[in-house]
């Protein structure tokens, strides 16, 4: 089962186990819906300013291997091996992707901060 729009892992698992009981309630043979755990989650965030996609590009494969190709998708995307994560940036937010633990987020927010630049810098 997928949820959308969960502030935290929590209320996403409790959100979970409500849906599970409904169904349940409604289709009695079915079991086995239980011992929920989240899997991932995907974190998004709203920049302040618009990055300019193609310098922060040039600093990310200093110490990443960043890939960006406008003519398919306009995101750049950064893979965090260490984190097992995937980050993608556009020109005012960004997602973080396959976050199993909140601390993982944070950290690949805290690798990737520092190396934006803005537009007008």
């Amino acid at each position: 089962m997928v949820v959308v729009g969960a502030r935290s892992a929590s209320s996403a698992r409790s959100t979970l186990r409500a849906v599970a009981r409904r169904i349940q309630r409604v289709l009695r043979d079915v079991r086995g819906l239980e011992g929920f755990r989240v899997v991932h989650t995907v974190w998004s965030f709203k920049m302040r300013r618009a990055i300019d996609r193609v310098r922060t590009y040039e600093r990310l494969c200093e110490r990443f291997f960043p890939s960006y190709e406008p003519e398919i998708n306009t995101a750049l995307t950064v893979p965090l091996e260490d984190l097992r994560v995937k980050a993608c940036l556009h020109k005012r937010s960004g997602a973080v992707f396959g976050v199993k633990r909140d601390r993982d987020a944070y950290l690949a927010l805290q690798l990737i901060a520092p190396l934006l630049v803005y537009v007008g810098e």
